[in-house]
């Protein structure tokens, strides 16, 4: 598998586009997009890549959750390549809605969706099991220091992503992390439960 971190407008506030392709452009292999940012600024990279001859250069594109700096350029994204989109949000441009726990070829691997609420309702992260990689969106991995407030959902997040053997992250801002995550999961975890949780009747629900 082959992930390509796509150039990003440096003059709108937008985030990070990774490219998934397999090791060798086979017709089988599923060359996904997973957050086009918040306009059509990766076009004209992506028309420059080779992503195999007579397929799509973008066959499916995945949605970490509905943030316009995020979602923003799917429309002509989609109508440019055909693409199939999918995300948890019932948005303009969406195809298929996932829940969490559907598998999905991306590149030449499997991916696992996980619904990971707490930075939003609708946020999902992307999990390859045969490489360990996660593509984390906006879901916070690294949170050096207790303080603030957390929806008590993100808690639970955690607790489900510290179970996961994690060796690379691909968060929708900032740099990848590299190496074993569980230490960062569990300092990030502590710091979460030595600060304010807000219930459900907190935020008014």
């Amino acid at each position: 598998m082959r992930i390509l971190r796509l150039k990003s407008n440096p003059r709108e506030y937008t985030c990070n586009s990774y490219l998934i392709l397999g090791d060798h452009n086979h017709p089988e292999d599923v060359n996904t997009l997973i957050d086009p940012g918040m306009d059509d600024f990766i076009l004209h990279e992506l028309d420059s890549i080779s992503t195999g001859i007579g397929k799509k250069r973008v066959e499916q594109i995945l949605l970490t959750h509905e943030h316009f700096d995020h979602h923003g350029g799917v429309r002509k994204i989609r109508a440019r390549y055909e693409a199939r989109v999918m995300a948890f949000a019932e948005v303009e441009g969406v195809d298929r809605k996932l829940y969490g726990g559907e598998v999905l070829p991306a590149g030449d691997q499997k991916l696992i969706v996980l619904h990971t609420p707490g930075h939003s309702k609708d946020s999902l992260c992307f999990y390859f099991p045969n490489s360990y990689i996660l593509f984390s969106g906006d879901t916070q991995l690294n949170i050096q220091m207790p303080g603030g407030a957390y929806p008590y959902e993100f808690k639970n997040t955690l607790e489900k992503l510290a179970t996961l053997r994690i060796e690379s992250a691909y968060p929708g801002h900032g740099e990848p992390i590299f190496g074993d995550l569980a230490p960062i999961l569990a300092k990030t975890l502590c710091n979460v439960n030595n600060s304010t949780l807000l219930y459900p009747h907190h935020l008014g629900e």
